[in-house]
């Protein structure tokens, strides 16, 4: 219970709030128990004039707030355009618009040949997804093409005098030939009831980008206006609380205005209480046996969605464990619930 609340798009809000705490701390805290990351891919599913506006932006302004707003991204156009954004910063956070109109179009891309560019996408996502407890490598193509790119900035710079843009550049060459350290890629894409509900089946759902995603969904498609309602300015307490998340008092790494969103020193570690890691492998058997009961009835398609919800809920009760470091029961029994 508590989870839902009755206010208009306030299950996006919850949605966005979770995965805006996983970008902002997940770049400083590790998980000791299971080694989850904080990075997140949410799908919010909502009729226009609901308020998805009002959540996108408030999002927008939490990650300004905590100084974090420069690896921030609109869209997402190919594979050699994340990668680059991976190697500009080592986040990507993902805010997208109507992303269900995007996803119809790489499923198109895939099943008739066209728009090749857009067919490695998926693929892209979830490497960058799945790396950032790692190195990602990049592939030939993709390494030939940023190569070219960043080697085009760093011969103009040095020929312009600027040092400090051509060892910029050269240090991103230096990470398209080693790989990316620990990229930290996150997704919330917001869409609209009619086009998501194009691209869902069962092929989509064992897919890895959306079947390891949150799904939520607004029921409330004519929501009563908030009579008085104004929004209110965040309070200056809770900014500097988010960006004392991401660098740990350390405000010399929000100086540089641009400076790369990264961090490469010594993670916090977040513990888990005794009861909690009790709880947490408690939900990993139940899940284990809801698969199995379910793959009778009705197959591949949802033993590949129960048996990726335990990386769920050990993320989002990881995510509400890094304000203070250690995960207790309530945040796994609050996680499971969601």
């Amino acid at each position: 219970g508590g989870l839902r609340i009755t206010e208009p798009a306030a299950d996006l809000a919850v949605a966005s709030a979770l995965v805006t705490l996983g970008n902002i701390g997940g770049l400083r805290h590790e998980d000791v128990r299971d080694g989850v990351t904080a990075n997140m891919l949410a799908f919010c599913v909502a009729a226009s004039a609901t308020g998805k506006e009002a959540v996108m932006q408030a999002t927008t302004d939490l990650h300004i707030a905590a100084g974090v707003h420069y690896a921030l991204q609109g869209g997402i156009k190919s594979e050699q355009e994340i990668m680059r954004n991976l190697i500009e910063h080592q986040a990507a956070y993902y805010i997208i618009d109507e992303i269900g109109i995007f996803l119809i179009k790489v499923r198109n891309a895939q099943r008739r040949g066209g728009a090749a560019y857009l067919e490695s996408v998926f693929g892209a996502i979830m490497s960058g997804y799945s790396k950032a407890n790692s190195r990602m490598l990049l592939q030939g193509d993709t390494k030939r093409e940023l190569r070219k790119a960043f080697g085009s900035i760093a011969a103009k710079a040095a020929d312009d005098g600027r040092d400090d843009q051509a060892e910029r550049a050269n240090r991103m060459l230096r990470m398209v030939d080693e790989g990316l350290d620990r990229p930290f890629l996150s997704t919330i894409g917001y869409t609209t009831p009619g086009t998501f509900d194009q691209i869902m089946d069962g092929e989509t759902a064992t897919q890895g980008f959306v079947g390891r995603a949150v799904i939520v969904a607004e029921t409330d498609n004519n929501p009563a206006e908030r009579e008085g309602f104004k929004k209110r300015p965040m309070p200056e307490g809770l900014a500097m609380r988010l960006a004392q998340i991401f660098n740990g008092g350390n405000f010399d790494m929000m100086e540089s205005t641009g400076a790369r969103v990264e961090y490469s020193g010594d993670r916090e570690p977040v513990i888990t209480t005794d009861e909690a890691s009790d709880m947490l492998q408690s939900v990993s058997r139940w899940l284990h046996s809801y698969a199995e009961e379910m793959g009778e009835h009705t197959g591949e398609a949802s033993v590949a969605m129960i048996r990726r919800a335990y990386e769920l809920v050990a993320k989002i009760s990881f995510i509400l464990a890094i304000p203070t470091a250690t995960r207790t029961a309530s945040h796994v029994r609050w996680a499971f619930a969601y």
